[in-house]
């Protein structure tokens, strides 16, 4: 008589009792530890700034794209480099604490699983968050740009992009195999997500690109930022028609879903391949 195999999942079944009353402190000890290496922090806290900020700033103040001030154009696209800038912060810190073994550590007091990857995306993205409000703030008051058109709007696509981010990158970094490997993978990556993204120009006439372009999270972030920030449909380099606020909504949903399949396939790979302990330790 055979005995019965039972297969245990890699990640126990989600908490949510558990997990809101230890995120606070998971996210506290996230941004410790990144604080902690100053200077990889001060690169994902300035890095953002400036290419957010300085295309704009060297634009004429009296040049125009369409409808819309050249500089209000580039700064939306700026605003969302602050955003996309996300994945340099996590697949580093998630390579870096691995080795270190603080996740090891984690993982011996009852954290749940999904209260360390919350916790830490939520860590990831403050700086994030902090980056858009100034970005918006400067542009305002430096630039003379006027404040975002459609907010609501703005705050939903910035929340929902991070959290797509976050959890692809989160996906990702359990695949590579060390932080020095993280290090040499993410620049690459990073370039990618905004050269394909469109926020510093337009991409090539290639039927390849144009049609896998919609399908890149950075192109629907900053074509979503875009179309809040200006009131105007946004696809790629082209300026649409003005839409309000609920108009504004009925033209992005779908990029915003899309930014959720892509989040929800980053968990499915956290779920899948993230380890706690470095490789090397296996």
């Amino acid at each position: 008589m055979s005995a019965a195999v039972v297969l245990r999942p890699r990640v126990a079944p989600v908490d949510l009792v558990r997990i809101a009353r230890l995120l606070p402190a998971q996210i506290a000890l996230s941004q410790l530890v990144y604080w902690k290496d100053i200077a990889f922090a001060l690169v994902g806290a300035v890095m953002p700034l400036a290419l957010g900020l300085l295309p704009a700033a060297l634009a004429d103040a009296d040049a125009r794209i369409g409808a819309v001030p050249a500089r209000a154009w580039l700064l939306a696209g700026g605003l969302s480099v602050a955003v996309v800038f996300v994945v340099y912060n996590v697949i580093n810190s998630a390579a870096r604490r691995r080795e270190q073994r603080i996740y090891k550590r984690l993982r011996c007091a009852p954290v749940p699983a999904h209260a360390v990857l919350l916790g830490e995306a939520i860590s990831a993205s403050i700086p994030a968050v902090v980056q858009v409000a100034v970005i918006v703030v400067a542009g305002r008051l430096w630039l003379g740009v006027d404040w975002p058109a459609n907010g609501p709007l703005l705050l939903v696509v910035v929340g929902v992009g991070l959290i797509s981010l976050t959890m692809l990158a989160f996906g990702v970094s359990g695949l590579l195999p060390s932080g020095e490997v993280a290090t040499w993978i993410v620049t690459p990556v990073l370039a990618a997500l905004l050269y394909f993204s469109g926020a510093f120009g337009a991409l090539p006439d290639n039927p390849v690109l144009t049609a896998v372009h919609p399908y890149i999270p950075s192109a629907e972030i900053v074509d979503t930022v875009r179309t809040a920030y200006l009131g105007h449909a946004v696809t790629g380099q082209t300026l649409g028609h003005e839409v309000g606020l609920t108009g504004g909504f009925a033209t992005t949903w779908h990029a915003l879903v899309l930014l959720l399949v892509w989040a929800a396939g980053g968990l499915m790979l956290f779920n899948s391949f993230f380890r706690w302990d470095p490789r090397s330790s296996r």
